[in-house]
């Protein structure tokens, strides 16, 4: 960035004020969304949606509402909960493949792919 934008940006935002940050055009936001701050689930929470996860991938509305109310969590923490979850089950199975492959791969070689190549001298 060159030193007259970040000059110029100084100036619209420089005056303390914690509402106007840059954007990376170098226009001033007023307006951002906050985001909500994160969610700590409980122990307790954890193990009941993962047991509910373990035997259902998807939940249906009339599930979700069950669950959020027996856990105290609202329905978007649920589905925002089974979202992640059921993506991290996706990376945990591609890292199960892209292992597998690599064991057997190198695991075993036949008993002519070193020395034929050898033999044939």
């Amino acid at each position: 960035m060159k030193m007259g934008k970040l000059k110029e940006i100084y100036t619209i935002c420089g005056n303390g004020s914690d509402d106007c940050s840059p954007n990376l055009s170098g226009r001033s936001q007023t307006s951002k969304k906050k985001r909500k701050t994160r969610t700590a689930f409980s122990n307790q929470q954890i193990y009941e949606l993962e047991k509910r996860f373990h035997n259902q991938k998807y939940i249906t509305p009339v599930d979700r509402d069950e669950i959020s109310m027996a856990l105290g969590l609202t329905s978007a923490q649920v589905i925002t909960w089974f979202q992640n979850r059921r993506a991290k089950f996706k990376r945990d199975i591609e890292e199960m493949k892209n292992d597998v492959t690599a064991t057997t791969s190198t695991q075993y070689k036949g008993p002519h792919d070193d020395k034929s190549s050898a033999n044939k001298g």
